[in-house]
């Protein structure tokens, strides 16, 4: 069954990413959530990625994110034998005027 070895907290680059590590083999489905809703990709929030033997590494990319993206996103690794979901708690600015 997959394993998520690393899904962190965000960290501040060119654009801003969730680093993620994933084994399993046959390598899984990979799915995120923020408060219950799976991410679909789009210009601001999309996931990038490689594959390394048995292991997707990569990071969940935000473009320019707010605090409107502060909360819990959820990693959901999936193939036929199993499922793995990690949640991490991303605070990426405080609300204006707080």
């Amino acid at each position: 069954p997959p394993v998520i070895i690393k899904f962190e907290e965000p960290q501040k680059w060119h654009d801003t990413c969730m680093i993620f590590t994933v084994r399993a083999n046959p390598l899984p489905t990979l799915r995120w959530y923020y408060k219950g809703e799976e991410i679909k990709p789009t210009e601001y929030v999309r996931p990038e990625m490689e594959v390394y033997q048995d292991n997707l590494e990569g990071c969940l990319m935000f473009k320019n994110p707010t605090h409107h993206n502060n909360g819990n996103y959820t990693l959901e690794a999936s193939n036929f034998l199993g499922v793995a979901v990690k949640t991490v708690y991303a605070h990426f600015l405080r609300p204006p005027f707080d």
